[in-house]
């Protein structure tokens, strides 16, 4: 077994070596042919690009990210150590991460990936990205391990509370979706270094987790009970995987009917209104968008994927059959190259059947921002749309009331 594959295997006693995510090539020899790939993401894939720079300044990419943040970049004639950078979006928000390798292979680009490379180096990471002068720079095994070790150290107790078994954010098997416990932990909260601080959010509602100083990881305290629910990494799956469901529904094309769209729907009278559009108005549009003769532009969905969860909206629905609601949002990924983020949208947990669907404001009263998704065909309407490039500008989801040429759905 090559040494790569012998240390990314000894996650369960939370020891994981950088060192050991090299692959064929040394720490001062150039490979002969080699590449570096991973996955780009911050719970969602990035959507954007990857860099990077080997030890002596020189440059390679940008390389675009793949629709489930994977990436690749021949390194072939370049001199390790590497620095990576992944710029780009992802669930609404604009990011630039960083990692680092010490050889060919894998090497994943996240929060986690970005905060060791920091306490590795001391040095905030776009600046020493930017600096010319790598070959003086802090990279050494030793440095490395040492921040691994500490990070794994302060995190251990958040992955024990959200049942993650190991630890391998850098060269370990990892996939941006559901099914990866730390990929879903990452749509949960978010790292920030800002003054020398580590600072956890919570990202459904903005509130500060724990804070400390990044030199001295040991004196953050971490109170676990402020942290996210575990029960919301199971709803984040049962969410991606309804939506899955209703890829295969919307794909139908010309065989789609109002039947075959309802079950995605609160029943009323509790489904209320999203949009000030009711339930069946919804149903129509969703039909006149994606059914026979549909307005869609894009072809065939190939997911419907990246769920981010805004906020927990439960307590607003009082008496109407359910039990979770959240606001969120995700990306219609379309076999054209396309991807288009939706707009916040609401689903609700249905009791009677624990099946997640498609709900409105509740009965008499707004929550706001639940406007449903808008397909739009009006010239230099748009909003957050991000193509994969050379592929065509013909449809962005917009948040918008009305229009003459738009057609809606929750």
């Amino acid at each position: 077994m090559k040494l790569q594959a012998v240390i990314c295997c000894l996650v369960t006693c939370l020891l994981f070596l950088l060192t050991g995510c090299r692959g064929n090539g040394g720490d001062s020899v150039a490979p002969q042919t080699s590449s570096i790939s991973g996955v780009a993401a911050a719970g969602a894939p990035i959507f954007g690009s990857v860099t990077l720079r080997d030890s002596k300044g020189i440059e390679r990419g940008p390389v675009v990210i793949d629709t489930d943040g994977s990436f690749s970049l021949d390194v072939q004639g370049l001199t390790p150590p590497f620095l990576l950078k992944a710029t780009g979006s992802s669930g609404g928000q604009t990011y630039s991460l960083f990692s680092v390798a010490t050889g060919t292979g894998t090497a994943n680009i996240n929060p986690f990936t970005s905060v060791i490379l920091q306490l590795a180096t001391t040095i905030e990471p776009e600046t020493f990205y930017t600096n010319p002068a790598l070959p003086s720079s802090p990279i050494t095994s030793a440095s490395l391990e040492a921040a691994t070790r500490a990070v794994h150290s302060l995190l251990a107790p958040i992955f024990t509370k959200y049942g993650i078994a190991d630890f391998s954010p850098l060269c370990g098997r990892y996939l941006a979706n559901p099914d990866n416990k730390l990929d879903a932990v990452l749509d949960l909260i978010f790292f920030k270094v800002e003054n020398g601080d580590l600072i956890i959010y919570n990202k459904m509602d903005g509130s500060i987790l724990a804070s400390g100083s990044l030199a001295d990881t040991a004196s953050i305290t971490l109170d676990l009970t402020k942290f996210p629910d575990p029960e919301i990494l199971i709803h984040i799956k049962q969410i991606t995987q309804m939506l899955g469901s209703l890829r295969a529904v919307l794909n139908q094309g010309n065989q789609l009917t109002t039947a075959s769209i309802e079950p995605f729907f609160i029943p009323d009278p509790h489904y209320g209104t999203s949009n000030s559009h009711t339930r069946a108005e919804d149903v129509a549009s969703v039909l006149a968008i994606f059914g026979p003769g549909g307005t869609n532009p894009n072809g065939a969905l190939r997911s419907i994927r990246n769920v981010r969860l805004i906020n927990e909206q439960t307590g607003k629905y009082h008496s109407l059959g359910i039990s979770k609601v959240y606001l969120l949002n995700f990306d219609f990924v379309h076999e054209s190259g396309v991807v288009v983020h939706s707009n916040d949208v609401t689903l609700a947990k249905e009791s009677s059947t624990e099946q997640w669907k498609y709900i409105g404001d509740p009965v008499g009263s707004i929550i706001g921002n639940n406007s449903g998704f808008i397909i739009s065909f009006e010239t230099g309407v748009i909003s957050e749309t991000f193509l994969i490039p050379e592929m065509p500008l013909d449809v962005s989801f917009v948040n918008v009331t009305t229009s003459t040429s738009s057609t809606s759905a929750p």
